[in-house]
């Protein structure tokens, strides 16, 4: 089963709370009550609930070509699954954590620099 889907276009509304200028994060509650939409989290984290209920967790960053993209890799739900295609909230924000690590290491290995995960 192809559990990762890369789309071109990254241009969907996105709603989030608001507290001030800061973006509040999404909490497990919200996971399983928001309605159809694309919601933020931290870290270019993003839910997706889809009209038919069904929920995912994306990926939003910017391609090597410059162009924002977007990869959908898992569902989200209460328990992780063995197989990884189910995702709690605090695992899907590990994973992004990483591919956030892994892109900056690409980076700052094409430019020579040293990348600095602490």
């Amino acid at each position: 089963m192809e559990r990762l889907t890369v789309t071109g276009k990254a241009s969907a509304p996105v709603s989030g709370k608001r507290k001030g200028n800061v973006k509040v994060a999404l909490n497990s509650n919200q996971v399983k009550s928001l309605q159809a939409g694309v919601h933020a989290d931290t870290g270019g984290l993003y839910l997706v609930v889809r009209r038919s209920g069904d929920r995912v967790w994306a990926f939003r960053f910017t391609d090597p070509e410059g162009k924002r993209a977007q990869m959908e890799f898992a569902r989200a739900g209460d328990r992780d699954s063995a197989g990884g295609d189910v995702l709690t909230l605090s695992s899907a924000r590990e994973g992004t954590r990483l591919q956030g690590c892994a892109r900056a290491s690409i980076r700052a290995t094409k430019s020579g620099a040293m990348a600095d995960f602490g």
